[in-house]
């Protein structure tokens, strides 16, 4: 210990007397470090940290398995587990919704959890009082309770202690509040926070196959997770002979399940392995620009090093020496890392989709802290075993006789990082490219649909409880009269939905044609609405305002719609039962009246612009069945395309008022926003890739520059030799600059094999571009080169311009 706190107080000194190699090995070592921190935080907190409950390990998921695609279960399932089941303590299913609520006078819109009497044993937190749900609470008929939020207690009831009785109004009817929930309460399986908590009535029909409710549980005392499973799968035969009609033949049945399986995107999971694939090249080369920076420090004190070894010190004395002055530097990196790393989180998580469950998780804690200590460890042994290497092994008669060349050992060692790092920056804006590539062949191919100019106004009030479709019709009718009547508007529509946000997924079948079968996505639109949007009418006729509730139901379908079920035939006319499947109606969407088909439309990408267009079914709104109301609990979105940009807010904002005085301003947003949104994911995998990228680049740039810029120091005597023997400048330009960029081109080389070779990591994020595209290796290879040559430019011109006189007389 005593020789330790020697080599750490003499490294201490050594280093305060090079402040410049200091401040730039610690700067350089915490920009890898504090990117690492960064993207590992985020990773911990969506798919490491376990989950906000007590005994988080015994809390699982029931979902069902459809042949290997996991979904929410139907009522009749969840019910025959949660009185079947017997490894289980508690289960539980929940629905959320956005209400209207009255709280204290004040009319506000909540975000509420109607759930299940097992929901707090599950996830093992109780309200302040305690006070769950009873059984008499979930009986029909009776009054209804509340459990709200700490939030909302805080800033509806000013943090009453009575607030415990006092009523509030949910979408008209008076609701008594029976509890609080604690500060810390947390379910992640939402994206929004929680305002208030009710009673679930779920109403179990064993004719109903539409999966809706989430399920999930908790395991008993003793109970492992593979017996949990076994019994589960074990029910599957009893209740295929109860239930037939809820299970088919290529159903797996009820299994278990994590929350990451579930609700973390497998593309998200590999998006996330990929960025710390990403920032640990990043963080390589940062280690490769250090560990250059400690040779030639151990290159300058070469004679030092010899002395010590002469005076009796031994290889192991002068590693530990050199890896001690490590230690010092990328601790203090680590220090600065952390604070960069909490910086670079924050705008992580601002920039980051909000798809992303749990992303609010992300956050320094002790994983964290262990990760950054642990890299900035293995940092400090990488790059200054690097160093202590060769260092170690200077003899002493080649140092002392020695007067003009560094160590051969060293400057090898130099290059061979200087290829790497080449290497590593290759991959790295391979990778990048690739990205960018598919955000703009994304942004230019055609959607079947056009948004320039569009602009849509989106109602956030959900509807009444008692409100029906007719009403929700007549509604829509007042606002589009009084928008159709602007002159500033060219155009005016309406729907459910917009383009890349779904609609309705429900089952269908060809009536008269049993054969003919399966599920659609399902639009209700105004007439105006393919207009509006540009979207192509091939055959038939466009809604009608005829086409109201009392008429014939009549619908449009789309051509993949046409193709799947038609081929060369045209499906006008033809009737289409929505909601049937399976030879029955199912109550996903129970009208149950067939509708004829009046017409085909082009396809456009609906839900995603990179999936191929789906088959779709529109129907007018009028005739809209009562069931989407209920399923979807939201507003019409209108859409307008003005003939100018002025005012148009306000236009919409009137419109709406007048319709409903009693609705909130609509949130108007122009519709390339919604493209906008859907290549979020896209957009933030590219931005990121490329900051990473573009750090590499340029760490890798700062080290070509180090490694010739100490070079030409080291060579300065022969260099003046040659000049003095007749080398002209331009010849010592080329000698230097070969120096620097033979490395980089055999570090293309390698880069390229290795971006070849990891090219299926990214091949599941590209679209129209293949992980093998030559244009952007090509690019690539030019970029880095060209960057290569500038970084070795300013060294050789240093070169060039030296007198040989004064050189060999300094030295």
């Amino acid at each position: 210990m005593g020789t330790f706190a020697r080599d750490l107080s003499y490294s201490l000194r050594s280093l305060r007397k090079a402040p410049a190699f200091t401040v730039v090995a610690i700067m350089t070592l915490a920009l890898g470090i504090g990117a690492s921190t960064a993207i590992f935080s985020v990773v911990n907190g969506v798919l490491l940290r376990p989950l906000p409950f007590a005994d988080a390990d015994r809390v699982v998921n029931l979902v069902w398995d459809g042949d290997g695609h996991l979904q929410s279960l139907s009522a009749t399932k969840f019910q025959y587990w949660h009185e079947h089941a017997r490894s289980f303590d508690a289960m539980a299913t929940w629905r959320s919704s956005r209400t209207r609520t009255v709280v204290e006078g004040e009319p506000a819109t909540v975000h509420q959890l109607a759930v299940s009497p097992g929901f707090f044993a599950v996830v093992g937190q109780a309200p302040m009082h305690s006070q769950r749900f009873m059984p008499a609470d979930l009986v029909g008929g009776g009054p209804i309770v509340a459990i709200i939020s700490h939030a909302m207690w805080q800033t509806r009831f000013a943090g009453a202690a009575d607030v415990v009785g006092r009523t509030i109004r949910l979408d008209g009817e008076p609701v008594t509040i029976a509890d609080v929930l604690p500060e810390s309460f947390e379910f992640p399986y939402e994206d929004e926070p929680i305002d208030l908590i009710v009673p679930l009535r779920m109403t179990v029909d064993p004719n109903d196959v539409a999966e809706d409710w989430p399920a999930i549980a908790r395991l008993g005392d003793g109970v492992t997770h593979e017996q949990a499973r076994s019994e589960t799968s074990g029910l599957m035969a009893a209740f295929r002979t109860a239930y037939p009609r809820q299970v088919s033949n290529q159903d797996r049945g009820m299994t278990l399940a994590t929350f990451n399986e579930i609700y973390v995107n497998p593309g998200v999971q590999q998006a996330l392995w990929l960025l710390m694939g990403a920032v640990a090249f990043v963080l390589l080369i940062a280690c490769g620009n250090v560990a250059s920076l400690f040779l030639s420090r151990a290159t300058e004190r070469r004679r030092e090093i010899v002395i010590r070894a002469a005076l009796g010190a031994n290889r192991t004395r002068i590693v530990r020496l050199i890896l001690t002055e490590s230690v010092l530097i990328a601790f203090a990196a680590a220090v600065l890392g952390l604070v960069l790393g909490g910086w670079i989180a924050g705008a992580l998580i601002a920039l980051t989709p909000a798809e992303i469950p749990r992303l609010t998780a992300a956050g320094i804690d002790w994983r964290v802290l262990v990760f950054t200590a642990g890299v900035s460890l293995g940092a400090s042994v990488l790059f200054g075993g690097a160093a202590a290497w060769p260092a170690a092994r200077v003899q002493l008669a080649g140092v002392l006789n020695e007067t003009s060349r560094g160590s051969s050992a060293a400057g090898r060692t130099r290059r061979g990082l200087l290829m790497v790092q080449a290497a590593l920056a290759m991959i790295l804006l391979v990778g990048a490219g690739l990205l960018v590539g598919t955000v703009i062949r994304l942004t230019r191919f055609d959607r079947g649909f056009d948004v320039d100019g569009l602009v849509a106004a989106r109602i956030t009030t959900p509807p009444a409880r008692d409100a029906t479709t007719q009403d929700l019709w007549e509604f829509e009718r007042r606002v589009l009269q009084r928008l159709e009547g602007l002159p500033a508007l060219a155009s005016v529509a309406a729907a459910n939905s917009v383009p890349l946000e779904r609609g309705v997924n429900t089952p269908m079948t060809v009536a008269g044609r049993p054969d003919l079968t399966g599920t659609v996505e399902w639009r209700a639109v105004t007439p105006a609405y393919f207009e509006t949007l540009g979207i192509t009418r091939i055959a038939g006729r466009s809604f009608e305002p005829t086409d109201l509730a009392g008429g014939p139901p009549v619908a449009i379908v789309n051509s993949a719609f046409a193709r799947r079920y038609f081929g060369e035939a045209s499906p006008i006319g033809h009737r289409i039962e929505i909601g049937r499947f399976r030879g029955a109606i199912t109550t996903s969407v129970p009208d149950g009246r067939p509708v004829e088909v009046v017409g085909i439309v082009g396809d456009i990408r609906d839900v995603s612009l990179r999936t191929e267009p789906r088959r779709t079914i529109y129907v007018p709104q009028p005739q809209a069945p009562s069931r989407l109301l209920t399923l979807l609990r939201t507003m019409p979105v209108f859409i307008v395309r003005p003939q100018s940009r002025g005012a148009v807010e306000r236009m919409l904002s009137e419109a709406v008022h007048a319709a409903d005085p009693s609705l909130p301003a609509p949130q108007v947003f122009p519709l390339s926003t919604t493209v906008a949104r859907s290549l979020a994911r896209e957009r933030f995998g590219a931005t990121l890739l490329s900051v990473l990228a573009g750090l590499a680049l340029a760490l890798t740039a700062l080290g070509i520059h180090g490694v010739l810029s100490y070079t030409i120091q080291q060579r300065r005597r022969e260099i003046g030799i040659r000049m003095a023997l007749g080398a002209r400048a331009g010849q010592v330009s080329r000698l230097v600059m070969a120096e620097g960029i033979v490395p980089v081109i055999a570090g293309l080389v390698i880069g390229a094999a290795g971006a070849i070779g990891l090219s299926r990591f990214v091949a599941g994020f590209l679209w129209g571009v293949t992980s093998t595209d030559p244009a952007t290796f090509w690019s690539v290879a030019a970029i880095l080169l060209g960057v290569g040559l500038a970084a070795t430019w300013i060294p050789a011109r240093t070169a060039a311009k030296m007198d040989p006189v004064k050189t060999l007389a300094h030295d």
